[in-house]
C-alpha cells in the first residue's frame, strides 16, 4: 500500500470552517467527510488542515465535473 505522508505547503491548506463554505456546508459536515475518508486532513499544531486542491475537485465532482478522459460513472 502506497501511502502518501508529505504535508501540501501551508499556502495549499484551508481551515476546516473555510473547506465548510467551499463545500456549502458546516465544519462538522467536513469533519465526517474526514472521517469517511472522502477528505484527508492534516494536524498542524492543535488546527486540522485540509488540501485546497482537493475540497476544490471535490466540490466539483460533487456538482457532475468529470476529469478529461474519463467517464461520468
Amino acid at each position: 500500500m502506497d501511502i502518501d505522508t508529505t504535508t501540501p505547503q501551508s499556502h495549499e491548506l484551508i481551515s476546516r470552517p473555510e473547506a465548510g463554505r467551499i463545500l456549502g456546508a458546516g465544519p462538522k459536515a467536513v469533519t465526517g467527510m474526514i472521517a469517511r475518508g472522502e477528505l484527508r486532513a492534516w494536524r498542524i499544531g492543535q488546527r486540522v488542515k485540509l488540501s485546497r486542491q482537493e475540497v476544490i475537485e471535490y466540490r466539483l465532482r460533487a456538482d457532475g465535473w468529470v476529469p478529461a478522459g474519463r467517464q461520468q460513472s
